[in-house]
């Protein structure tokens, strides 16, 4: 038996097809469309339809993609036909995969930092050689991004409680130097900043922000999230006390 396993309906053919309406399997989501799967025919390559362990074995598979899509008359989609995937396409799904993966805080946890050379506002380099020996604390975080900004004087707040010690605060952002020279006029971030960097966002599959990486002596990777920022403080400083005393 294939992955694609026959049930009650055989398979799909234009006269089926011609009651309905083909929409764009890679136009955006939309409230308009209502993307119900139990309201769903899945069918394979050939047309066969899907039973349920097969439908999640494609979805999950990045060997396929989706071909074709049809809605009925009220916007409802009725039939989704799966082709093999194209290499861009099979890239792209085990990239969107990996950054859903990446968004469970035990995902990195336990992992080696992956290596970095980075630079900040005066001129200062950090690299994973030059960190060792010290907790390591990752901020993402970008101009725009409210939330961020509101939880820049707890982040404030933990410079200060570890200044002295084997603690080192990096922020990470795309912006470019002279928008956070004009930025840091008017708002205290005390971290120090790590201006127009995205590899190390993609390296670590950032997808929502503020987001944090704590990174213990042996630069191993012991915390990676976001939290609501009147948990932040002492969250963090959990964390940070155990890599401090850890030998």
């Amino acid at each position: 038996m294939t992955m694609a396993q026959m049930v009650t309906v055989p398979v799909i053919n234009d006269k089926v097809l011609s009651t309905l309406k083909e929409l764009d399997p890679k136009a955006p989501a939309s409230d308009e469309i209502d993307f119900d799967t139990k309201k769903i025919s899945y069918y394979d390559i050939e047309g066969n339809i899907l039973d349920v362990d097969a439908k999640k074995a494609y979805r999950n598979n990045p060997e396929y993609s989706i071909d074709r899509m049809f809605a009925d008359s009220n916007n409802v989609v009725r039939v989704v036909i799966y082709k093999k995937s194209s290499a861009a396409e099979k890239a792209q799904r085990q990239s969107f995969q990996m950054s859903l993966k990446a968004m469970d805080p035990n995902y990195f946890k336990g992992q080696y930092a992956k290596p970095f050379s980075v630079t900040d506002m005066d001129g200062n380099v950090y690299t994973n050689e030059s960190l060792k020996g010290k907790v390591v604390v990752l901020n993402f975080w970008f101009i725009g991004c409210a939330p961020c900004i509101e939880e820049m004087p707890v982040l404030n707040q933990l410079v200060d409680k570890y200044k002295g010690k084997d603690v080192v605060f990096l922020a990470i952002t795309y912006n470019k130097k002279s928008e956070l020279e004009e930025f840091l006029n008017k708002k205290q971030f005390d971290y120090q900043i790590i201006p127009e960097n995205t590899a190390i966002a993609s390296e670590y599959k950032i997808m929502a922000y503020p987001d944090h990486i704590i990174i213990d002596k042996k630069s191993v990777i012991q915390y990676k999230g976001n939290l609501n920022k009147d948990r932040l403080f002492d969250f963090m400083s959990e964390y940070i006390d155990l890599c401090l005393a850890a030998k």
